[in-house]
């Protein structure tokens, strides 16, 4: 229960942030809601301010009402459930249930409407108007993750908020004219930060390669002996191989 309702939390502080929902919410609720939550046995009025964290109004039409009631026995206690609920005021002749809920949250201005259905058309059709949506899931009410559409829409609205305008870029120049200021470069690097932090260890590798190859050219350097020195050594070793052959040429046979 915790971590539904921190996520829960999240997901309506976001619907808070960009599109003005805050409690009361106003939970408009369809018959196949309620028939799921009938045969989940699931109490909707007590679990769903505990769930959402707030106040909440339980909402439905007019036209939700008269469907379960033309179901019959079939719809007999989503029919008893919704008759409990406040009605908002819809079309004057019967409609299907999704569409006029779909026209009573599209087409209002005053509430902010969070819609409780398990049909996936309705649901879909409240993502595009950025409405969120209340499902029973797993014997729980849960609240739908934020559509891809949402994001982008916010994202969108996040970078007009921020961007300079023409007027306001063109002012701010005029005054960095005149009070001397340079004009910050562009950074035009685009690598993310784990690409920045291969090519770094990269650099310090081949840094720490160089190094080491500097040291040992260096060592060998010093190991070597100069070019006097080894001619010294080559005549020495040249009269001292002569004088053992003249030794030998004299001396050899004469042995006792």
């Amino acid at each position: 229960m915790k971590n539904r309702s921190k996520k829960a939390r999240k997901i309506l502080s976001f619907y808070q942030r960009h599109f003005g929902y805050k409690p009361p919410y106003h939970v408009l609720v369809c018959g196949t809601f309620c028939k799921q939550a009938l045969t989940d046995k699931i109490n909707i009025a007590e679990q769903l301010p505990k769930y959402m964290c707030g106040e909440v109004r339980l909402q439905t039409t007019r036209c939700a009402i008269k469907e379960c009631e033309l179901g019959g026995s079939l719809l007999y206690g989503p029919y008893k459930i919704l008759k409990q609920y406040d009605t908002v005021p819809c079309h004057s002749f019967f409609k299907k249930s999704d569409k006029c809920l779909f026209k009573t949250f599209s087409k209002t201005d005053t509430n902010k409407y969070v819609i409780a259905t398990q049909d996936d058309d309705l649901a879909r059709k409240a993502w595009q108007e950025n409405i969120p949506v209340l499902r029973i899931s797993g014997r729980c009410i849960n609240l739908d993750d934020i559509p891809r559409c949402t994001s982008e829409i916010v994202k969108k609205k996040v970078l007009k908020t921020t961007s300079l305008t023409d007027i306001q870029d063109k002012r701010i120049a005029k005054l960095r004219k005149e009070m001397g200021v340079k004009e910050p470069e562009i950074e035009t690097n685009t690598e993310s930060k784990r690409q920045r932090k291969l090519r770094l260890n990269k650099e310090g590798r081949m840094k720490a390669r160089w190094n080491m190859s500097g040291k040992m050219n260096s060592n060998k350097q010093n190991s070597l002996p100069m070019k006097g020195v080894d001619k010294t050594k080559r005549r020495k070793k040249k009269t001292v191989k002569l004088a053992d052959h003249v030794k030998q040429a004299l001396f050899g046979n004469k042995k006792s």
